[in-house]
C-alpha cells in the first residue's frame, strides 16, 4: 500500500500523555504468600482517547470492555498481559495493534479500572 493511501495516525505533537506501561510480577510477603505487584516497565509519552459508543461497535456487537484508545510510539513487547498507568487512573490492555505493522506505532484498546 503507498504512502498516499495510508491515513496518517499520529505526529509526536499529538502525543502529550506521559505513561507508564507496567508488568504483573509475583512477590513474597512475610507470610510465604505469593501476591501479585506491578513493577514500571517503560515510561513514555502517548494520546489517550476515550471511545465513543459507536468505536465500541466490533462486528456489530458493543464492545464494552474497551474504554478508550492509546496511541504510543513502537515498543517491543507491549501485550495484554501489561497494564498503563496514567497519574493515578489505570488501564487494562485488552488489544495491541501494530499500526500497518511497521513497528512505529501501537494502539492499545483498554478498558479503565475504576
Amino acid at each position: 500500500m503507498g504512502m498516499c493511501c495510508k491515513k496518517k495516525v499520529a505526529d509526536g505533537g499529538q502525543l502529550k500523555r506521559k505513561i507508564i506501561i507496567q508488568t504483573a510480577t509475583t512477590v513474597q510477603d512475610d507470610f510465604g504468600e505469593e501476591t501479585e505487584t506491578w513493577a514500571n516497565t517503560v515510561t513514555m509519552w502517548a494520546s489517550i482517547q476515550p471511545v465513543s459508543g459507536s468505536e465500541s461497535i466490533t462486528g456489530n456487537q458493543i464492545n464494552p470492555e474497551v474504554t478508550h484508545k492509546i496511541m504510543m510510539r513502537y515498543t517491543a513487547g507491549v501485550t495484554p498481559k501489561n497494564r498503563v498507568l496514567y497519574g493515578t487512573r489505570v488501564f487494562d490492555i485488552n488489544v495491541v495493534r501494530n499500526i500497518f505493522e511497521e513497528n512505529r506505532w501501537l494502539e492499545l484498546l483498554c478498558k479503565e479500572d475504576i
